[in-house]
Order: structure tokens, then C-alpha cells, then sequence
């Protein structure tokens, strides 16, 4: 049976369920870790002591970068499209609940009637994090 973890602060969406399941069988148990994370290490050795096989991590780069240097566990990426910017929200016609995921902005936009406009992302599917890799410069 596989063990997956669900690492990420928002509850897994059922379209992102479905492919779980349907990648690793319908014996795959998802254990979800909603909480912050004070380093890469403890969230490793709490994945370890829950014996997961495979971690879907939706972290800082920084933090997936420390991850990946464990090679027992297999790191997985939510990959996620753009469906648009200025986004009305659950009211959208595009939105789909079981797939999509609103992103709330900081601000509200001028011109908007004081209403809040949202980023709007869909699930397309799970890889495989091979390497993280982050280049810096010096200011």
C-alpha cells in the first residue's frame, strides 16, 4: 500500500484526489500536513515517522530544494495552470470547485467597484520534482 502526504496549507482539492488515486490505486492512503514548517528537516522526519512513500509538497522552492537531497521519499509537484488574473471569484463561470483554486489579492483594483478580484488556477496534474535548482546574484 502507498503511503502519500499531502503537504500543503490548503485541504487537497477531489479532482486532485481522483489523480492520486488514480495514479496509485484506490489502497493509497493521503495523509494531509497543513501546518507551518520550521525547516525542511522536520518536516522530513515527521514524513519519515508517518511512513510515507511519496510527498506532494506545495512549499517555498527553498524549502523542496532541502527535501529533494532525501531520496527515500518521492517528491512530487501540484502542477497548476493559469486559467486567468482578475478573477470575480466563485462567481466565475469558469470556476470549478472540484478542480480550481482562488488565489485573494492584497489589494482591490481600481475600477472595480470595491470589490476584491481573485487569481484563478486549475489542476492539470502531478510530477515528479527531479531537482530544485535556485541562482542567486549579489545586489
Amino acid at each position: 500500500m502507498v503511503k502519500i502526504a499531502w503537504v500543503c496549507r490548503h485541504p487537497i482539492l477531489e479532482a486532485q484526489k481522483e489523480s492520486v488515486l488514480k495514479i496509485f490505486g484506490e489502497n493509497t492512503t493521503i495523509i494531509q500536513f497543513t501546518s507551518t514548517f520550521v525547516s525542511a528537516e522536520y518536516l522530513y522526519s515527521l514524513l519519515k515517522n508517518a511512513g510515507v512513500t511519496h510527498a506532494i509538497v506545495v512549499l517555498p522552492l527553498s524549502m523542496i530544494q532541502h527535501l529533494v537531497k532525501y531520496k527515500d521519499i518521492v517528491w512530487l509537484y501540484c502542477d497548476m495552470n493559469k486559467v486567468h488574473d482578475n478573477c470575480p471569484g466563485k462567481r466565475c463561470v469558469l470556476f470549478d470547485k472540484r478542480s480550481d483554486v482562488l488565489v485573494e489579492p492584497g489589494t482591490t483594483f481600481p475600477g472595480t467597484s470595491n470589490r476584491e478580484l481573485f487569481k484563478h488556477y486549475r489542476f492539470v496534474g502531478f510530477k515528479k520534482i527531479a531537482e530544485v535548482t535556485l541562482k542567486l546574484e549579489d545586489l
